[in-house]
């Protein structure tokens, strides 16, 4: 069940630092992109992106942004993960528990996995 419409099959246009690429969503709506950016444009590991669904009918793009992490050029690993399941319990394999988290309980009700920031951090400091 998603609570947001699917987009399958529509063309995007991610960009990063000064690097633009296009590329299509799969049938679930998913994307993938790969950019190659100028380190010189980058004077800080958080960088912001901007994605645009082309092709909307409207004069102009529907836009989205966002600040990203780069990694440096001495990490070893990099994670890439959501929030739901892998830092707060969401249940989202059982709907009804998941729904009643959303919608019943508030967000300090809401607690990360015991441990996961250090986890994180441990991770940093191994690839830094």
């Amino acid at each position: 069940m998603a609570l947001t419409p699917r987009l399958p099959g529509c063309r995007l246009r991610v960009s990063c630092a000064g690097a633009v690429t296009d590329t299509e969503s799969d049938s679930l709506g998913h994307f993938e992109a790969t950019l190659t950016v100028d380190a010189d444009l980058m004077d800080s590991p958080w960088q912001s992106y901007q994605v645009e669904l082309l092709e909307t009918g409207q004069a102009e793009p529907e836009r989205a942004e966002g600040q990203i992490l780069t990694p440096g050029p001495d990490a070893r690993r990099i994670i890439v993960s959501d929030i739901d399941d892998t830092i707060i319990y969401t249940g989202m394999a059982n709907k009804l528990k998941m729904l009643w988290r959303l919608f019943a309980q508030s967000a300090e009700q809401r607690v990360p996995f015991p441990h996961i920031d250090a986890s994180y951090l441990t991770e940093r400091d191994r690839s830094q």
